[in-house]
């Protein structure tokens, strides 16, 4: 009986250190948001933030431009979001396929994931650089201003 009570809890102990993530990255940020939300002024511009309730959110709802805002962003997610998803389909069945060049495709397709951020930045820095980069030479070969 013991050993089937133990057998039982375990699935619900390696979900433990999962839900304390989840609390303390969503679930804690999301309530103070949302407590924030029914302040005016900061305590970091050194105003001390007065209690409003919710004549924030009645004066967003009022507001024209949050509803434009709103109508941009439901619009793009309906359209960017099955886009990416198709091409990521695509390319990943396009990776599955056993087709000469493949190896090179796969390599330049994981290249982001395998090259940092920090030197991306180096190298594009050097490209667009005015003096000796590569992107402002190629302008300059064809007659355009740096």
């Amino acid at each position: 009986m013991t050993k089937m009570r133990s057998d039982f809890l375990v699935p619900y102990l390696f979900l433990l250190p999962a839900l304390a993530l989840l609390i303390i990255f969503n679930f804690i940020p999301a309530v103070t948001t949302i407590q924030q939300s029914m302040y005016a002024g900061s305590a970091r511009r050194g105003v001390d933030p007065v209690y409003v309730g919710l004549d924030n959110f009645e004066q967003i709802f009022d507001d024209p431009v949050f509803w434009k805002s709103v109508q941009v962003t439901l619009l793009f997610s309906l359209i960017v979001n099955p886009l990416q998803t198709l091409l990521a389909l695509g390319l990943a069945l396009l990776a599955n396929q056993r087709v000469r060049g493949i190896s090179f495709f796969r390599s330049v397709y994981l290249l982001p994931v395998v090259v940092s951020i920090n030197v991306t930045v180096v190298v594009w820095g050097l490209m667009v650089d005015t003096n000796a980069g590569l992107i402002n030479g190629m302008l300059a070969q064809i007659g355009l201003p740096q």
